[in-house]
């Protein structure tokens, strides 16, 4: 098939551009792939230059010499590129002259909630293709793009179209900054899903309850794979010392405030216990200053961001892996499925969507774990990770961490088993077989006839060069004087 994928890419710290850098490779050896990001002249965010040195294509801007696309600060494709010319970088900016050329046999749309998404929005509702969804709700991306423009007719619009059966004033919570649930509990995501010729999700009750909701989408769990990160000498402390560590930006939503105030009341003064934050601080928590708060500043060290190299590092040197997450949007985590590939033992959030892997209640020792096809329960012997439940965290954080720290056998079987879960369900190779079904599945799909979509999203935003061109005489209709595309049908 020839595609079209629109996603961010390294350098950018994007959880879904390295997810992208890993799987692309791997798919192009039997597609060919056109990447969509989201650059201007010269491209000073470096995605393009990243691509170059990966050995990807990199064609020249529609409408520019090779000499033109290479003095506006592109990277020429290296000479000895071992890839084959079937993945290619490109503008965003060139994919409807590109589509309306030669349209792509499917457009692929990675969405997330990241400002670095937001690009892909207009092109996903004009053109419909497989929408990978990697969080359940992206009522966050909207609020942001369209309230942080002054759009704020627009975004009441949206949330009317997405959630038509709320109450319009629910839109004022976000219209006003106030912060709270109403992000996950109103998920704006009905255009973006009923628009698309077929959605994939990571996780199995995320897709259960899409299909609930959408009767009439093609909607299809797609496994999230992960390599493993290389080998590279650990991160060192002390000998012998243990090591707690969270991965990722240090937010709230990590649960990181209350994991540190029960890491204080099991180990604060302990000398041979540290907590290590692998990742950078957002503006709203500063987890250095909750160490000091806490009495535990000397056994707390924060990262920033690190490189992937590093990352593998601080995995390997980890004896305890906290990859919690409160409030959630149903998204599966990467960096927890890194620690599974790397034999750790995780502590993870009770939260239904994690029922499909087996876990032990950190309270009561119980194994959880429940799939949607209600497959028969687990052995204890056979649990993956130990859960953590939101109605008791702070005592479930202490018990859970005497009890690995304790309890050397059971911190490796829990890696032991890790290991062989990802093995099983969450490798490259998985995620690739799953695209394959993916692509075959959306491309059989027509597109749908959109009939619902608010008045500013189907604009042809033609309006102000009309308004230009008239102010000095010139009657002109560009739109008038080609040929559309064929309208989808139903």
């Amino acid at each position: 098939m020839r595609l079209a994928w629109l996603s961010p890419l390294p350098p950018l710290q994007s959880g879904i551009a390295a997810y992208s850098a890993e799987i692309l490779p791997l798919l192009a050896e039997s597609h060919e792939i056109d990447v969509f990001v989201d650059v201007g002249v010269p491209d000073r965010s470096g995605q393009l230059a990243w691509a170059a040195a990966q050995g990807w294509t990199l064609p020249p801007r529609l409408g520019s010499s090779r000499e033109e696309t290479l003095a506006s600060g592109r990277s020429a494709t290296p000479a000895d590129a071992r890839l084959p010319p079937r993945l290619a970088a490109r503008s965003a900016h060139e994919l409807l002259p590109l589509h309306d050329r030669q349209p792509y046999d499917l457009i692929v749309y990675q969405v997330g909630n990241a400002a670095c998404h937001d690009y892909v929005w207009p092109y996903a509702l004009r053109f419909p293709g497989l929408l990978v969804l990697h969080d359940g709700t992206v009522h966050h991306a909207r609020a942001r793009a369209l309230l942080s423009r002054q759009r704020v007719a627009e975004y009441r619009a949206e949330f009317r179209a997405n959630h038509p059966e709320a109450d319009p004033w629910l839109a004022e919570h976000a219209i006003v900054g106030a912060p709270g649930h109403h992000y996950y509990r109103w998920p704006m995501r009905r255009l973006l899903v009923e628009g698309a010729r077929a959605v994939a999700v990571h996780g199995a009750w995320l897709a259960e309850d899409l299909r609930r909701e959408h009767p009439e989408a093609e909607v299809m769990r797609l496994r999230m794979g992960v390599g493993q990160l290389g080998a590279v000498t650990p991160a060192e402390f002390a000998p012998g010392a243990l090591v707690v560590a969270a991965f990722g930006l240090a937010t709230s939503e990590k649960r990181l405030p209350v994991a540190l105030e029960a890491f204080a009341a099991t180990f604060a003064g302990s000398p041979d216990t540290r907590f290590v934050i692998v990742g950078a601080a957002p503006p709203h928590f500063d987890p250095e200053a909750e160490a000091r708060r806490l009495g535990i500043a000397a056994q707390v060290t924060l990262t920033g961001y690190v490189s992937e190299a590093d990352l593998g590092g601080w995995m390997l040197r980890a004896d305890i892996c906290l990859c919690l997450r409160w409030p959630t949007s149903g998204e599966t985590s990467a960096s927890w499925l890194r620690c599974l590939a790397a034999g750790r033992a995780t502590v993870v959030s009770g939260l239904r969507h994690h029922l499909d892997v087996p876990s032990l209640d950190a309270r009561t020792g119980a194994v959880m774990g429940e799939a949607p096809d209600r497959r028969p329960a687990h052995e204890p012997e056979e649990a993956v990770c130990v859960s953590i439940d939101l109605v008791d965290e702070r005592e479930a954080l202490c018990q859970a961490y005497r009890r690995l720290a304790s309890d050397r056998p059971f911190r490796e079987r829990l890696g032991r088993n890790a290991a062989r879960h990802w093995q099983a369900a969450h490798t490259l190779a998985h995620m690739a077989r799953d695209y394959e079904q993916a692509f075959a599945r959306a491309g059989a799909r027509p597109a749908r006839r959109r009939e619902d979509l608010p008045a500013h999203l189907t604009d042809e935003a033609a309006g102000l060069a009309r308004a230009i061109v008239g102010h000095v005489g010139v009657e002109a209709d560009v739109l008038a004087t080609r040929q559309p595309p064929p309208r989808p049908v139903s």
